[in-house]
């Protein structure tokens, strides 16, 4: 395993992994294998101080996304414009739309400068990056009414 990656933890699946954060914090701290890097979104206390405890038992490096530090030039409904300053200056276009993928795109940056994966071809997987159905519309444009 090359990368751990966490969203958001949150009471999810709670039939599965739990009924408090921390333990389901201890389940998805699971994905943590030795010798990988971890990448996270930002979490509560209690969650991030379960995933650094267990990336740090495994001898693995933790990041810990920071969305807030994003800046947003252009969101609509065709995507957006960003720039990470800690990944660097360059804007970055993304079809995703949604602001809540500021949250998704800085964990992107973080776990991209972890794995040193050059930075042409990360704005170029921002750029093909999909999710089919997902806010897509196929529709014809609408034409002016006369």
């Amino acid at each position: 395993t090359a990368a751990a990656v966490f969203a958001t933890i949150s009471f999810d699946h709670m039939g599965f992994l739990g009924d408090t954060l921390e333990r389901i914090a201890e389940d998805k701290a699971g994905i943590i294998k030795p010798g990988c890097v971890a990448v996270s979104a930002a979490q509560e206390p209690e969650a991030a101080d379960i995933l650094r405890k267990q990336a740090e038992s495994l001898g693995c490096q933790i990041v810990f996304a920071r969305p807030e530090e994003m800046r947003v030039y252009r969101e609509d409904y065709r995507g957006m414009t960003i720039v990470y300053p800690s990944w660097g200056d360059t804007p970055v276009e993304t079809l995703m739309a949604g602001s809540y993928q500021v949250f998704n795109a800085a964990v992107v940056f973080e776990l991209m400068k972890l794995l040193k994966v050059p930075k042409e071809a990360v704005a170029r997987g921002f750029l093909k990056a999909r999710w089919p159905g997902r806010f897509t519309c196929t529709c014809m444009p609408i034409r002016e009414r006369s």
